[in-house]
């Protein structure tokens, strides 16, 4: 990608029949386990950023640091390596396996080391940030929220203050770096994680359940919404069980749980980022309220249900 944003290839694996569906982004097959590949196609690519958007299962560090070294030698200007959605060096996030969440700590680890100040205080000319907004409000919401059925499950007591950011958002972030990049970063952008809030903090599922029931009287649909409420503490005993027996897969629905909603244990407190302090006003985020992006969903589900309702003649 250029710094403009506006030139974007997708590097896919040799093989891979993958195609964007982005038509302006060209996809470029490349070997992820060669050096002497990856180096010289981001070479004749002339590529400014190198964003990586891999599952978090799959970050493993070997390759991460081939395609970081590559990216060194090619002089690319900055590295957003695969992070998005969680505070990844908090005591909370180490509990995670790395089996399932993937090696994102030896990643950011190499990172600091390599495109940091040296002894000498001299820098690399690759730079890197991470962009962080907590779990993407468009594949949560409808997980704990159902709109056809008028009924909310939250786990705990509802409280914990939490961050929820749409997938456009964090993309609006990094673009907003991209446009406003400076290697002599007067505003201390680089080389750092940034954490955003897209939904105006504290968001907390009690108040997403306020904001559905004053909306939807908003929106004239009548009718009470069904509330189901589950114990965390049954979680937290889950979650012990599943790590001891090494089942990584529960372990980690568990732990995503506790750490999004355990209002009342240690390992909720990474949820909200605010504590860190948010980088909203720097990468041009501007953050919705709860009540916005509650009837913005209503809207698209009243949307949805008309159309499926029309009939042809």
């Amino acid at each position: 990608m250029d710094m403009r944003g506006d030139q974007e290839e997708a590097l896919v694996r040799h093989g891979s029949q993958y195609t964007h569906p982005v038509s302006s982004i060209t996809t470029v097959s490349v070997d992820f386990a060669s050096a002497s590949d990856l180096a010289p196609t981001l070479i004749r690519l002339e590529a400014d950023a190198l964003l990586i958007c891999i599952p978090g299962g799959a970050v493993k560090f070997a390759s991460q640091k081939l395609l970081i070294d590559a990216a060194i030698v090619a002089r690319v200007r900055l590295i957003v390596p695969s992070e998005y959605v969680a505070d990844i060096m908090s005591e909370q996030y180490g509990r995670f396996p790395d089996a399932v969440v993937g090696e994102k700590r030896q990643v950011r680890h190499y990172l600091e080391e390599n495109l940091g100040e040296d002894d000498q205080g001299s820098r690399s000319e690759t730079k890197w940030v991470s962009v962080n907004g907590g779990p993407f409000w468009d594949m949560w919401f409808p997980k704990f929220f159902d709109l056809e059925n008028r009924k909310a499950t939250i786990y705990g007591p509802g409280t914990n203050p939490t961050c929820w950011t749409t997938r456009a958002t964090v993309a609006r972030a990094i673009l907003h770096l991209l446009t406003h990049y400076n290697p002599e970063d007067p505003y201390h952008l680089l080389n750092r994680p940034h954490f955003i809030a897209g939904v105006t903090p504290p968001l907390t599922m009690n108040a997403v359940v306020s904001a559905l029931e004053t909306q939807s009287a908003n929106l004239g649909e009548s009718g009470n919404w069904v509330v189901e409420q589950l114990p965390m503490e049954p979680i937290r005993e889950e979650a012990s069980k599943a790590l001891e027996r090494g089942d990584h897969r529960a372990a980690l629905r568990n732990l995503t749980l506790l750490s999004q909603f355990d209002a009342e244990g240690w390992q909720g407190r990474a949820a909200d980022f605010s504590r860190k302090g948010l980088s909203n006003e720097m990468l041009g985020v501007e953050s919705v309220d709860v009540e916005a992006m509650v009837r913005n969903e209503l809207e698209k589900n009243w949307a949805s249900r008309n159309r499926r309702g029309w009939r042809l003649l």
